[in-house]
């Protein structure tokens, strides 16, 4: 059975500033989405409505004309949080050490695919602008759409490492007693944070391998030409587990011995391909079990 105690507040401290450090992602982009005042008191009116009873929300763009920029914007903050942990609010997660040079080469190549893809949508917007007037008819206003020489710069992508808060190094001149206890306050959340890094591993463990389990138990092969396949599986959900399982080791900034042998026995789940998995009835089987037997220690922590 798994088991957890939280680290000492010391051994919480030197965890988090010798192995780890804060990184933040910050992307922006244009919504092209705009609320009609005029529509909305005309449709609340026609509804005999009183004037808050909903918003109109105009679309002012066709709806692929930004498409290529939000996939690009979800693929970054999808590896941010792939390969870091959380901390104690939404702006900065932990970056372990270990993972800091795949973070930072990801984070570049996707910077650059961002980049790429808003340079395309600011070269075409006059076009995706001038469609608006016949897409929208009567409700275009000009005024909602930015000048062509201004719409660059709703667009930005940026990153930041800082190092981790030491509760040693604070050392602001506040009065003694003020001072020690901002360090005790440091101190808690500190060993908080270590504590729900920890939980985050075995939380996504339990998803993923979870997830895996269900979909292998369900699957049922066509017994017969024309018979319909039941509880299709793609090839993702191997995937998906092979790259938690390579992503685990660097994640376990505490060097968890139980997380480290879960890393090593989900990279087994994965030894089989997903189009061997479905011709296999035995190996199926046999890793869906061994899928659902993780789970079950995993879970075991997490109660």
């Amino acid at each position: 059975m798994l088991h957890f105690t939280a680290a000492p507040a010391d051994i919480a401290t030197n965890i988090l500033s010798s192995r780890a450090m804060l990184a933040s992602v910050k992307i922006s982009a244009w919504s092209a989405r705009r609320v009609d005042k005029r529509v909305t008191a005309e449709t609340n009116a026609a509804h005999y409505a009183t004037p808050d009873a909903g918003r109109y929300n105009k679309t002012l763009l066709a709806k692929d004309a930004l498409a290529a920029v939000t996939s690009a914007a979800s693929a970054a903050r999808l590896k941010h949080y792939a390969l870091t942990l959380p901390w104690l609010d939404d702006g900065a997660r932990i970056l372990p050490a270990a993972s800091f040079d795949t973070y930072a080469d990801s984070m570049r190549d996707l910077r650059a695919a961002f980049d790429a893809a808003a340079a395309g949508f600011i070269a075409a917007y006059p076009a995706y602008a001038a469609d608006a007037r016949q897409r929208l008819g009567g409700m275009f206003n000009a005024d909602d759409y930015p000048a062509p020489d201004a719409i660059a710069t709703k667009f930005a992508f940026s990153t930041r490492v800082l190092p981790m808060p030491d509760a040693r190094d604070f050392r602001v001149d506040v009065g003694d007693a003020a001072a020690a206890a901002i360090r005790d306050d440091i101190e808690r959340a500190t060993v908080g944070a270590l504590a729900n890094a920890q939980r985050d591993c075995f939380q996504r463990v339990a998803n993923v391998v979870g997830h895996m389990a269900e979909k292998l138990a369900a699957y049922k092969p066509a017994a017969r030409d024309g018979d319909r396949v039941e509880g299709i599986f793609r090839d993702s959900l191997i995937a998906n587990v092979r790259d938690l399982a390579d992503a685990l080791p660097a994640l376990n900034i505490t060097g968890d011995a139980n997380l480290s042998a879960i890393a090593d026995r989900m990279a087994r789940l994965c030894e089989a391909d997903a189009d061997t998995l479905r011709q296999s009835d035995t190996l199926r089987a046999d890793t869906a079990a061994r899928a659902a037997t993780i789970l079950s220690d995993v879970e075991s922590y997490l109660a």
